[in-house]
């Protein structure tokens, strides 16, 4: 999430597509310059558009089968 200050818009970038379809709560706390007992909290909420993507029904997994020997101490 950025300020852009030009535009006066607050821009919320999600990295990825697994956040569609999800809501994200945040807090915006403004302060004033000289005090740390003068501030204003403004409470968000973002709904994202889009159905829910889950990664594990999303991504194609492959299972990998190995093995380890046995450590032995050479001395």
């Amino acid at each position: 999430m950025l300020y852009e200050n030009h535009t006066r818009t607050l821009i919320f970038k999600p990295a990825d597509e697994y956040s569609s379809g999800r809501t994200y709560y945040f807090t915006i706390v403004v302060r004033e310059t000289n005090s740390d007992s003068v501030y204003y909290p403004y409470y968000c909420t973002i709904k994202m558009t889009g159905e829910i993507i889950s990664p594990v029904v999303y991504i194609d997994y492959t299972n990998v089968n190995y093995t380890i020997q046995n450590i032995t101490s050479r001395t």
